[in-house]
């Protein structure tokens, strides 16, 4: 950004999500197998989060040994390398001329700096009290600071260093080490275009908490992503269609019943034009927690104040359709 360009903050745009999608497909299909996977993160990334209308995405790499071959093929495609800009581990870009400004990083799946952004965006998307309260301090901020980007930054600093605090503390309580886990989703579409979503209730900090989620589980030792997703329909709906993809990944952190997870989620989309799903359940856990089963349309997942994930679900959807 010029220094001497004016701050501008604006509502969020539901657009920002399908720049990003065709951003990351260009980049995706340039550096092919380098890739392990794409991030959406800033900002822009938080539905519901005023923002600078700048996309701003992480790019993980399989190796570091894959940087410079990444650092070429980016070349290729108008992308200027400006080295680690003091931040180590994390290599930034300069967007291509030809296109809107947007900020490119490359690093690898360990980089502190990946985990930093994916925790930050991970506890805004899951708390809109949280995110409403940094809406209301980047307005106040772009208002004092209007042409000064490092005070504007600077007054943001407390705020970010607080929350990842939080989410450190979080963290510790679990144990550093957090269990890998792996699950297959699905994204179970009907004759409208409609996601079907389940509705859960479990308790969180002693209180009722109610979100809803794609159908899908665990990945067993014995099974590859597309078998769980097909024995995941099967158990929890009754279903056994036809599944395409992967056509989605998505890596996220959260504590569960005193434990650190992370959780890697491979989506897969099936056709759902004239079944009828059935809410079923295989454990006692499940028929406790599974409410409700309801078709949610994309622009109904972007408006609803009720928590959904992933929670950048309709993003996913308009990726994969």
């Amino acid at each position: 950004m010029d220094p001497d360009e004016k701050l501008a903050i604006r509502e969020y745009d539901r657009t920002w999500p399908d720049h990003f999608a065709k951003l990351a497909a260009r980049v995706n299909t340039a550096l092919g197998h380098l890739v392990s996977r794409i991030e959406h993160i800033g900002s822009t990334a938080v539905p519901g989060l005023a923002a600078k209308p700048i996309i701003d995405f992480d790019v993980v790499l399989e190796s570091q040994a894959d940087l410079p071959e990444a650092i070429r093929r980016l070349a290729m495609l108008g992308y200027v390398h400006e080295g680690d800009l003091g931040i180590r581990g994390r290599e930034a870009f300069f967007s291509p001329t030809d296109e809107a400004r947007h900020h490119l990083y490359v690093l690898v799946a360990e980089a502190p700096e990946l985990r930093r952004h994916i925790v930050f965006r991970d506890a805004l998307r899951a708390d809109p009290a949280l995110r409403d309260a940094y809406t209301a301090l980047k307005r106040s901020l772009a208002k004092k600071h209007s042409e000064d980007r490092v005070a504007y930054n600077a007054g943001k600093s407390a705020f970010v260093l607080a929350t990842l605090n939080a989410a450190a503390g979080r963290i510790g309580s679990a144990g550093n080490t957090p269990r890998r886990r792996r699950s297959a989703r699905i994204i179970l579409l009907n004759e409208r275009r409609q996601v079907l979503l389940i509705k859960f209730v479990v308790a969180r900090k002693g209180q009722p908490f109610t979100f809803w989620a794609t159908p899908g589980g665990g990945v067993k030792n014995n099974e590859t992503d597309l078998d769980a997703a097909r024995r995941e329909l099967r158990e929890e709906l009754g279903l056994d269609i036809d599944l395409t993809g992967p056509v989605h990944s998505h890596t996220s952190e959260f504590e569960h019943e005193g434990e650190l997870v992370r959780n890697a989620d491979t989506f897969f989309v099936g056709e759902c034009a004239v079944c009828m799903p059935k809410l079923q359940s295989v454990t006692e856990a499940e028929r406790a927690a599974m409410k409700a089963l309801r078709w949610w349309s994309v622009t109904e997942i972007e408006e609803t104040s009720e928590v959904i994930f992933p929670s950048d679900l309709a993003e996913v959807i308009r990726s994969a359709s």
